[in-house]
């Protein structure tokens, strides 16, 4: 938000008065934040199941 505000000095028209200013990019910075994360879909990666090899299926059924 800071480097946005510094990147845009030169679009403060009042410069006695920046605190409007600066409360109006971190008002529009949350907005958009605030749009962008609810599009953001979110993919939950399960372990896949690890198939028994015949192997290990007889020395489970001999123990």
């Amino acid at each position: 938000m800071f480097i946005k505000a510094f990147n845009s000095m030169d679009q403060l028209k009042n410069k006695e008065e920046p605190f409007p200013w600066l409360a109006r990019i971190l008002i529009n910075e949350c907005k958009s934040s605030f749009r962008k994360s609810w599009r953001e879909i979110i993919t939950v990666f399960l372990p896949e199941k690890k198939q028994e090899s015949s192997e290990e299926s007889y020395l489970r059924s001999v123990r």
